[in-house]
């Protein structure tokens, strides 16, 4: 009897096991009891993304973008640009700047090139001013308005040489720092996804100089961190020394270029084997090089 009763047990749960949960519901399938407090797999996060050194969707840290600019740079090849033009409210062009960094490993080539100039600028006497150094040896050349050209020879790298500024990693700070920059997308160079980044003020009051209006700031930043292109202008009233006023627009144009450059020694510096006109060639190295002129290569 008891063999009875366990066949009609075993025969009743092999019928059940087989049926659904009732008419409409599909057929769902049976659970397996051991997977009943199994956690439901979730969908994988999606990647939190690489944004630049400085750059977040908060905002932008200019010393940090600076900073990294500048590092990313350390003995890269690379060529710099910065073009500054300085047109007052009547059309005339008070000023006109230019500057070319080329830098490769140690070696590097600094050119600036100068018109005119704001009221209370110091105005160079030497409209062109450039440097090439290997660390080793460094070069100058001063050009005056008359055309005439300087040429000093230095043992080693001078400390202002040393300490130039050969990425634009001041320009990149000074055009960012207190402008609220923000992250605005992204853009393709050179097959590579870039960060645009933009300032927009209708006033902008900063000290060190006169409140700026119409402050247009919109810069391309790669996502190791260099700033490979800014485009910026902004008017501002300058006081004259009569005690009058001016008026003027700036526009700049900032480029940074990865690879292709290799700092090669201009001719002038194999001249200045030569001749050493403005300066003896020293061995301590501590000489400084035409300090009016490199005054007036600073932004």
């Amino acid at each position: 009897m008891r063999r009875v009763v366990l066949a009609f047990v075993v025969a009743v749960a092999v019928l059940l096991a087989g049926c659904g949960a009732g008419p409409g519901d599909g057929g769902a399938r049976t659970v397996n009891p051991a997977l009943a407090n199994t956690p439901t797999a979730s969908p994988t996060p999606t990647p939190a993304p690489e944004y630049p050194p400085g750059v977040n969707d908060d905002g932008v840290d200019a010393r940090v973008l600076a900073g990294n600019h500048d590092s990313a740079l350390d003995r890269v090849n690379s060529t710099v640009l910065i073009d500054r033009t300085v047109v007052g409210a009547n059309g005339t062009t008070v000023s006109a700047t230019d500057i070319r960094i080329e830098s490769a490993g140690s070696r590097v080539h600094y050119r600036v090139n100068q018109t005119g100039g704001l009221p209370a600028q110091f105005v160079s006497p030497f409209p062109t001013f450039e440097f090439w150094t290997d660390g080793n040896v460094t070069v100058t050349r001063a050009v005056d308005a008359s055309g005439n050209v300087t040429l000093r020879r230095i043992s080693g790298q001078p400390p202002t040489i040393a300490d130039a500024d050969d990425t634009g990693e001041d320009s990149v700070f000074g055009r960012f720092v207190g402008t609220n920059a923000r992250l605005v997308g992204t853009t393709t160079v050179d097959g590579e996804e870039a960060y645009v980044v933009r300032a927009d003020h209708d006033a902008l009051d900063r000290r060190g100089g006169p409140p700026m209006r119409d402050y247009r700031l919109n810069a391309t930043v790669t996502e190791a961190g260099v700033v490979l292109a800014y485009d910026l202008t902004f008017t501002a009233t300058y006081e004259t020394e009569d005690g009058g006023t001016l008026v003027a627009t700036t526009t700049e144009r900032f480029r940074t270029t990865v690879g292709g450059s290799a700092a090669s020694p201009p001719p002038w510096v194999r001249d200045s084997n030569a001749s050493t006109a403005g300066g003896a060639d020293t061995a301590d190295g501590e000489s400084e090089p035409t300090d009016a002129a490199w005054t007036a290569s600073g932004g």
